[in-house]
């Protein structure tokens, strides 16, 4: 067989890209993983047979504890002998992890060439570090060297093979990741909003779960001298809307264990509310012992539920059929919540002849993405429902208005009014 292109070359690439806020003395597992460079799949073409990988590390921030090699079999599915390890070595000292290992074909030599994507390796590290000042500390976790041998082909007379009859080693690249250390101050002030801890921008830069339109946002920061509280002391809160808008200046002193806590409400002005949304920004400064501390924290402002597209299974109807209603939705809420999804129908004189709503679980984004998710509704058309226009109207609430419930979104073309046809006898 002759080939006149080289596929995307093998890709060696540390998942996940970055791990940070792992407290101290707590294990964690990172990945090395083989695709091709541009994220896909594998092209069987290579046919890699063995790997020597050497993965390093800082080890005063984090300890190798163990390493599992091919932790899914997806590297063994494709020998018929199974996996043959050479090396899984953790040195603490260098901060090196080594791992040599290669697939056995059956006893003719026959194997299927690797393709697609998977795990090569599992390592669990042990973190010994936090960070008490910034800047944080971190290390990169660099693959370096890395070797990957082919499986012979000596009937193959281009580059790399060349007709050898050994394994030669294939061209590939490598893509690091990156640890960075808990961040726990000793000095300083640390801000944060009224979220359960880990969604509200405690311990370091970490950014506050969203807020949505009128919402109160109450701010609260920890003054501390190597971790003791510092009491009576004035802490100013700036905020600041996305484009740089000052809208206050808030000041809160602290109490006897070292907390100062102020409160304002989200703006929804007269005049194009909708331009506020986006990140919002508080920086928060207090003076200790002549030294001026400051913390940032940023947070999300938006509906508390977007609906993206609300679509129609067909564009009309008759008298007796079912219409199904498809709606797209997001929101930038790290944390889950129950919502309500509404839909009413009307005929062409308006008399509405058709409601259904469903409950849903929302939320559990991670910071500036969406968490998008599909609700599927249904309404039966009945005789009386005068042809020929008919509306659909999609709603979303944070419960039922006959238990206290609001609108999180408005009712607007195109994305909660859509218009269909009910047909004439």
């Amino acid at each position: 067989m002759t080939y006149h292109q080289t596929p995307p070359e093998p890709l060696l690439k540390v998942m996940p890209e970055s791990v940070s806020g792992i407290p101290e003395c707590t294990n964690f597992d990172i990945s090395i993983w083989l695709m091709d460079e541009y994220y896909g799949d594998l092209n069987p073409l290579w046919d890699p047979a063995g790997f020597d990988i050497m993965l390093n590390f800082d080890p005063a921030l984090i300890e190798g504890v163990s390493v599992t090699i091919d932790p899914d079999g997806w590297f063994a599915s494709f020998w018929p002998g199974g996996i043959f390890p050479v090396k899984q070595e953790i040195d603490n000292v260098a901060g090196t992890v080594w791992i040599v290992f290669l697939g056995l074909p059956d006893a003719g030599g026959v194997h299927t060439p690797p393709s697609g994507k998977g795990r090569l390796v599992e390592i669990t590290f042990h973190s010994i570090f936090e960070d008490e000042s910034l800047p944080l500390e971190y290390c990169e976790l660099t693959l370096d060297p890395t070797t990957i041998a082919g499986f012979p082909h000596p009937e193959r007379p281009q580059w790399p093979w060349e007709n050898r009859e050994t394994s030669v080693p294939l061209p590939h690249k490598v893509e690091d990741g990156l640890y960075t250390a808990k961040y726990s101050p000793a000095v300083g002030i640390d801000i944060f909003t009224q979220y359960p801890d880990g969604f509200n921008g405690k311990e370091g830069p970490n950014p506050s779960d969203m807020f949505w339109p009128q919402k109160e946002v109450i701010l609260y920061a920890y003054v501390m001298y190597n971790h003791w509280p510092e009491q009576n002391k004035d802490v100013a809160f700036q905020v600041m809307s996305p484009d740089g808008t000052i809208w206050g200046i808030f000041y809160g002193r602290t109490n006897e264990t070292g907390y100062a806590m102020v409160s304002f409400r989200l703006p929804w002005p007269c005049d194009d509310p909708e331009y506020w949304f986006g990140e919002w920004t508080v920086i928060a400064t207090v003076d200790i012992a002549c030294t001026v501390y400051n913390d940032t924290l940023t947070f999300k402002y938006d509906y508390h539920v977007r609906i993206w597209k609300t679509t129609l299974d067909k564009d009309n109807y008759d008298h007796g059929e079912t219409i199904t209603i498809t709606i797209e939705y997001g929101t930038y809420s790290m944390q889950t919540f129950d919502v309500v999804f509404t839909v009413t129908a009307t005929d062409d004189t308006g008399v509405p002849f058709g409601f259904a709503y469903t409950w849903e679980t929302v939320g559990g984004a991670e910071y500036c993405t969406y968490a998008n998710g599909t609700v599927i509704l249904t309404i039966y058309i009945p005789k009386f429902a005068r042809p020929y226009s008919g509306t659909i109207y999609v709603g979303v609430l944070h419960d039922l208005p006959s238990n206290g419930g609001d609108a999180l979104y408005p009712t607007r073309e195109p994305e909660t009014i859509v218009h269909f046809v009910i047909n004439p006898a």
